[in-house]
């Protein structure tokens, strides 16, 4: 009823979303299929590259995101996470002016985000079974990032602004390139020419050099 133009077995399976209650909320019980629908629909999946005072001085976070302009959407969803036991944080984004009848009209959108990894894991493990398409191929490149963002053990200690430990840099090094690989494998899902990503394995290639030291 809401959703058109499906091809389940297409990489770029997209939907569009009417009506997205109906299938969000069945007999006021959220479901896994209706989460996965909400995610294909009105949300994204990705690996998060920013400048950090700390470590590599970058850093990697993972993060799934649910967007609505419909607060009430968004705390349903909110609630099923709470009884899957999986933290989530919530946002007012900006207010946006958009087309509405040929008037422009300002929405004030919200933002469900998931962070933590050991959460971010328990529900791509409920939820990639009901997914399809790019946001599948998404899912499971973010769930193979998941023991790599789980192996901290090299961590970086700094002392008069220098490492104390080069062998734990050269591993924490490796470990980062590794995120960024598959962050750019995600990106490269779908094709977004209006969206500039700095931060890419080329980028830290350059940066670093195959055997420059990070001072």
């Amino acid at each position: 009823m809401f959703f058109t133009s499906l091809n389940k077995d297409s990489k770029y399976f997209e939907i569009n979303i009417y009506m997205l209650h109906n299938i969000l909320i069945s007999d006021n019980m959220v479901t896994e299929d209706g989460v996965a629908w909400f995610l294909m629909g009105e949300g994204s999946i990705r690996i998060h590259v920013g400048k950090s005072n700390y470590g590599l001085r970058f850093i990697a976070t993972p993060e799934i995101s649910f967007y609505n302009t419909e607060i009430k959407l968004l705390k349903e969803i909110g609630k099923w996470l709470d009884k899957k036991k999986i933290k989530h944080s919530n946002y007012m984004l900006k207010e946006k002016g958009r087309m509405d009848g040929g008037i422009v009209t300002k929405h004030t959108s919200y933002q469900l985000v998931i962070k933590q990894i050991n959460s971010i894991e328990t529900f791509l493990k409920l939820i990639i079974p009901y997914l399809y398409g790019r946001k599948k191929a998404e899912a499971e490149l973010l769930f193979e990032a998941i023991p790599i963002f789980k192996d901290t053990k090299n961590h970086l200690l700094r002392k008069n602004g220098k490492f104390t430990n080069k062998l734990n840099l050269n591993k924490e090094k490796e470990r980062f390139l590794n995120l960024i690989k598959i962050s750019d494998k995600i990106a490269g899902i779908i094709d977004r020419p209006h969206i500039k990503r700095i931060y890419n394995y080329e980028y830290f290639k350059n940066l670093w050099g195959e055997h420059e030291k990070i001072a």
